[in-house]
Parts: structure tokens; C-alpha cells; sequence
């Protein structure tokens, strides 16, 4: 299970990356995928910042057990937050998808951490 639980959080670690570091650099899709959710454009910024302490948190927790239960839980606010606003948005379902994975990811760190 341990093997498990550290790919997840090797998984979580890099989609955050990715996602954080466009969204703190100021990518414009981001900031385009924003305001069509009704968000304000900068409010990419704080939720790229929020993604890069995801990652921190992530990998501590190799080292810090409960880093890692405070990243998933931030995690699993963060899938909330983004689900909600696609359902807000009217999004099909598939749109939904990556994020609820990722939210479902957070949630088996929680069960097996």
C-alpha cells in the first residue's frame, strides 16, 4: 500500500506542478477558462499559488506524514471548489473528469495515509 500511496502523491505532485506553475506564470488559457467559470482573472494567480503549496505539502510528506494529510485535504478543497464551478459553468461531464480523479486521488491518500 505504501508503494501505492507514494505514486499517487508522485501523480498529485506533478498535475499541481504543471497546472500551479501556468497559472502563477499567468498563462492567458487559464486566465480565459476563469472568467468563462465567472471568476475573477485574478484569482488564477492565488489558485496557482494555492496548487504550488499542494505540491510542497505532497512531497514532504514523503518524510512528514502529516504534510501529506494537510496536502490531500487541500486537495480535496481544491476539487470542490473546481467541480462546483464547472457545474456552475454547465460543463459536460467529461470536462469534469481530470478533476474528479484528482479529487478521488486526495481521498485514497486520505483512506491509506
Amino acid at each position: 500500500m505504501v508503494i501505492f500511496q507514494m505514486i499517487l502523491q508522485v501523480i498529485l505532485a506533478l498535475i499541481f506542478l504543471m497546472s500551479g506553475a501556468g497559472k502563477v506564470k499567468g498563462v492567458t488559457e487559464y486566465e480565459k477558462g476563469f472568467e468563462a467559470y465567472g471568476l475573477p482573472a485574478w484569482f488564477v494567480r492565488v489558485t496557482g499559488i494555492v496548487e504550488i503549496l499542494i505540491v510542497i505539502l505532497l512531497i514532504l510528506g514523503f518524510w512528514f506524514p502529516i504534510t501529506l494529510l494537510i496536502g490531500a485535504v487541500l486537495t480535496i478543497c481544491v476539487t470542490i471548489g473546481g467541480t462546483l464551478a464547472h457545474i456552475r459553468a454547465k460543463d459536460d461531464f467529461v470536462k469534469m473528469l481530470p478533476i474528479i480523479f484528482v479529487g478521488i486521488f486526495a481521498i485514497i491518500i486520505l483512506i491509506i495515509a
